[in-house]
């Protein structure tokens, strides 16, 4: 499915974005979009831009997916060491990763291998300063309200360049 204009020009997002597939979910689970961004505790416009795909989560997300592969740990632990929403903490995504490579021994070099992003990106994003804060976070909880696995959203999405500042 690809993305087109529907009944009234409304925008229709493709289910190959992380807000189409959350969008296709929310209405497989018969919920509405009001009741979701309540939930979400978002206002329904920012809800509504998530859903159409006009979000960083898209960008950020299948980094997430990449990353969970590279370490062989769930998405979700990137977020909170046991994984569940409740535990999450604003702002540690990046240390978590970091906390997470470091444990394995991975280096840096091998985590951005076949990524549109340096090294130098890659430790923005450890410094807990990017996108990541924001948008994996409330995917994770989307996931928990829907009781779907995140990675379901984010799996053979395609990568983005990041939207950072140039890194000298």
């Amino acid at each position: 499915m690809s993305e087109s204009t529907g009944a009234l020009g409304m925008h229709e997002p493709s289910e190959g974005t992380v807000g189409g597939r959350m969008r296709a979910e929310r209405e497989r689970q018969g919920i509405s979009l009001a009741e979701m961004a309540r939930r979400m505790q978002m206002a329904e416009q920012e809800y509504t831009e998530l859903e159409e795909g006009r979000t960083e989560v898209e960008v950020w997300a299948p980094l997430l997916g990449h990353f969970a592969m590279v370490t062989s740990r769930p998405t979700s632990r990137f977020m909170a060491a046991s994984g569940r929403w409740e535990d999450a903490v604003p702002g540690k995504v990046g240390p978590r990763l970091r906390e997470i490579r470091e444990e394995l021994r991975i280096p840096m070099e091998r985590m951005v291998d076949s990524l549109p992003i340096s090294v130098a990106e890659y430790a923005q994003i450890e410094q807990g300063v990017t996108g990541m804060e924001v948008w994996p976070p409330k995917l994770l909880k989307f996931a928990n309200l829907t009781g779907i696995p995140i990675y379901n959203f984010i799996i053979d999405l395609p990568l983005q360049e990041l939207p950072l500042k140039p890194v000298p």
